[in-house]
């Protein structure tokens, strides 16, 4: 049994003789076990009995589940597709022609509606402007001299496609007017003037004869037919439709032949004296016999539009021709000034200019992408 004391004592020679014994016993008996119990009984010694001040052995050691390694995010990249220029040309296009074709099909709808609501709204007939001159004779759908089925004379606007429907009426004007006129106004017509000579008309009259050519009694019922006089001894025709309609579909328009036919000149050898000859018309094109050695005019003003002059042989003191979309081709014998003007036509005329001694004859010739020649 071991004493201890709170005194302080040198361990005594044979005490220290006993503790080396005792260790040394222990010692033998400790190197008869096994060496891994050995360190294994000395490590828990060691932690149920640690040395104060001395470091601490690290914790044990305990393995974590194995996990596959793997990103945090997995993404796939897609190349990006990008359509040829050839496919996105294609598909702008296609996207601007589609909104073309509304707005055009949104339009004709509008144009439509305000033509169907103005026809509503009254009948839809061609009137004569008070300028115009008084009205003598006025004609409409069912006071024409004549009517025929499938006329022969007017140009198809089709193909395979002629007109079921025409009439006829005439009307005489005197040779000693101041001016004889024709006026042809509207939006449904067009047609063909024609000035000849001819021994069958009776001295003193002009005859004219105006012929119409329609798919539609509607379309005949929008025409007005108007002689007219004016103060100072002028005398003229007139022809009126619409101003305004839907004129897309060619069924809705009237065709007119207008020949105007003068007499021959009482006395052989002198020439049939014509003060003033003057039409104002749109899309009606214009052809001229054979005159400059029976007729004389004084003055000549035709005005047309999209439509030609052709004039075979005239003779005046002042002329105007005048178109557009046109040419003007003739023979032209003037002795005061002649004026030729169009645009997008050419002019080619033969021209004899006649002057006085005192005052010389004037030429001009006018027009736009095309030529104009003159002999």
């Amino acid at each position: 049994m071991i004493i201890i004391s709170d005194t302080k004592q040198e361990p005594s020679a044979g005490n220290q003789v006993s503790n080396a014994t005792t260790a040394a016993g222990a010692g033998a008996a400790a190197s008869i076990q096994n060496p891994a119990t050995q360190i294994r009984e000395a490590a828990d010694a060691f932690s149920s009995h640690p040395v104060p001040g001395a470091p601490q052995p690290p914790p044990k050691y305990r393995p974590q589940p194995r996990h596959q390694s793997r990103s945090l995010l997995s993404t796939t990249t897609t190349p990006a597709y990008r359509r040829s220029p050839f496919c996105r040309f294609a598909k702008a296009f296609s996207i601007a022609f589609a909104l073309y074709l509304l707005i055009i099909t949104a339009a004709r709808s509008t144009i439509y509606m305000a033509f169907r609501s103005h026809r509503s709204s009254g009948p839809m007939v061609g009137v004569p402007n008070p300028e115009d001159g008084t009205i003598l004779h006025r004609i409409d759908s069912a006071n024409w001299a004549h009517y025929e089925s499938n006329p022969t004379w007017p140009t198809p606007p089709r193909p395979q496609f002629n007109y079921p429907y025409g009439a006829q009426t005439t009307f005489m004007l005197p040779i000693d007017a101041n001016s004889l006129y024709l006026i042809a106004r509207g939006a449904y017509q067009h047609g063909k003037v024609k000035l000849k000579q001819s021994d069958s008309v009776e001295s003193g009259s002009v005859r004219v004869d105006v012929r119409a050519a329609y798919y539609d009694q509607r379309a005949l019922a929008r025409v007005t037919l108007c002689k007219f006089s004016r103060t100072d001894n002028e005398h003229g025709i007139g022809i009126y439709t619409p101003q305004l309609g839907w004129t897309d579909n060619y069924k809705d328009q009237v065709q007119f032949l207008v020949t105007f036919t003068f007499p021959v000149a009482p006395i052989p050898g002198v020439p049939l004296h014509i003060k003033r000859f003057d039409a104002d018309t749109s899309q009606f094109s214009y052809s001229v016999g054979d005159l400059w050695e029976s007729m004389l005019f004084g003055d000549v003003v035709l005005g047309t539009s999209n439509s030609h002059i052709n004039v075979t042989s005239i003779a005046l003191k002042n002329g105007s021709f005048r178109s557009s979309n046109g040419y003007i081709a003739g023979h032209y014998n003037a002795s005061g000034s002649l004026k030729l003007t169009t645009s997008n036509g050419k002019i080619k005329a033969t021209v004899s200019l006649l002057s006085e001694r005192t005052l010389a004859t004037e030429l001009d010739m006018q027009t736009t992408n095309r030529y104009a020649a003159a002999h």
